[in-house]
């Protein structure tokens, strides 16, 4: 039996799909690693309260969440902020709360959600205010103790 040289650069279909499973393993483990990143940096902005580098880390999250009014909420963000807090604690390991919602009445309202860190072993309180505009993302306006 003779075998025919395809030429350089073929493949096999079944070493492309190996190929291709190890290019996505490797883009989910690249992902989870700058996550990982992004909290270890917001851990450290919290606790030295460095604003800019809080809304640097946690901004890009906040702008995936369009807002989706209803009669019950019309400011359309709750389900947005109570997903938000759930990633903060499932991706970051953060205690988060929720301090309410709306309920600084400036223009856009903003919400408080609190953050409870760890630094070196005592644990240290912030709060983001975060702007929670009617007709656009959600921002980090500020951070307190």
């Amino acid at each position: 039996m003779v075998e025919i040289n395809k030429g350089p650069g073929s493949i096999i279909p079944s070493t492309m799909k190996k190929y291709s499973y190890l290019i996505f393993a490797a883009g989910l483990v690249l992902l989870a690693c700058n996550e990982s990143q992004t909290c270890e940096s917001v851990h450290d902005d919290l606790l030295s309260r460095n604003v800019a580098g809080v809304k640097e880390g946690l901004n890009p999250w906040l702008s995936k969440l369009d807002p989706d009014a209803t009669e019950d909420d019309p400011t359309g963000h709750q389900q947005n902020l109570q997903s938000f807090i759930n990633r903060l604690e499932k991706k970051c390991s953060f205690q988060a709360d929720l301090i309410c919602y709306a309920c600084i009445e400036t223009n856009p309202s903003q919400s408080e959600v609190k953050i409870v860190l760890d630094s070196v072993g005592h644990q240290v309180e912030r709060v983001l205010d975060i702007l929670t505009p009617e007709d656009d993302v959600m921002v980090i306006w500020n951070i307190h103790p």
